[in-house]
Order: C-alpha cells, then sequence, then structure tokens
C-alpha cells in the first residue's frame, strides 16, 4: 500500500496543491511551507474522519501519521487544550467554582455589550 493511500481518499485530493498535508505519514519531512505554497484547506473533522476509518480497515498508514491526521498547529492546541482540562480537574472544589463563576460573571458583561438581535 502506497502512503497517499490516505490523501486519495481527501475529498480535496483532485484540487489540492498544499505540499503540506497532515494525511502524510511523511508530513514532518517536508520541511517547512515555503511563501506563496497553499495550506490544506480540508477541515479537521474530515481529516479526523478518514484516519478512523483507516484504523478501524487496519490500514499501516494511519498508525504512521505524527499528529493523526492534525496539522502542527492544531495538535499543539490539543495538547494545550489536555494539559489545561488536567490542571482544572486537579484543583480543589471552591477554585474551581471561583473560575466558574468569573467566567460566568465575564460572559455576562460581554452578552450586555452585543447590540440587540446579536
Amino acid at each position: 500500500m502506497e502512503d497517499s493511500t490516505l490523501m486519495k481518499r481527501c475529498s480535496q485530493w483532485d484540487t489540492c496543491s498544499a505540499p503540506d498535508c497532515p494525511l502524510d505519514p511523511e508530513y514532518l519531512q517536508r520541511g517547512a511551507k515555503q511563501d506563496g505554497e497553499e495550506d490544506c484547506h480540508t477541515r479537521k473533522s474530515t481529516r479526523l474522519r478518514i484516519v478512523a476509518e483507516a484504523r478501524a480497515e487496519g490500514v499501516a498508514t494511519a498508525a504512521a501519521l505524527p499528529y493523526g491526521g492534525l496539522t502542527k498547529k492544531e495538535h499543539g492546541s490539543e495538547l494545550r487544550s489536555r494539559r489545561m482540562k488536567a490542571e482544572f480537574a486537579a484543583l480543589p472544589e471552591d477554585i474551581k467554582e471561583r473560575k466558574r463563576a468569573e467566567a460566568r460573571r465575564r460572559l455576562s458583561r460581554a452578552q450586555k455589550t452585543l447590540p440587540a438581535g446579536g
């Protein structure tokens, strides 16, 4: 099975000219994107679905993807999100509730600044 199998499952395959595809097992070896090169425009959910389907089918290249179909930026965001959720979960309940109350206050203030009907 060739490496481009997962990339060919992408709905953008026929028209895409992005050299840095998150569905490419050699994604990290491609080097930095050059000025003027196109970015991947396939939705994250689509890429994750392609990878999940390929894994369910036992496609070996799905396991070889460095970030499981995510871009470098998306992968970093996922790691930060998991870390922050774990840190919040480890807080004592009184501090969690204080943080939730403050977030509700900020949201309420922000909603009041929205134009009517917005």
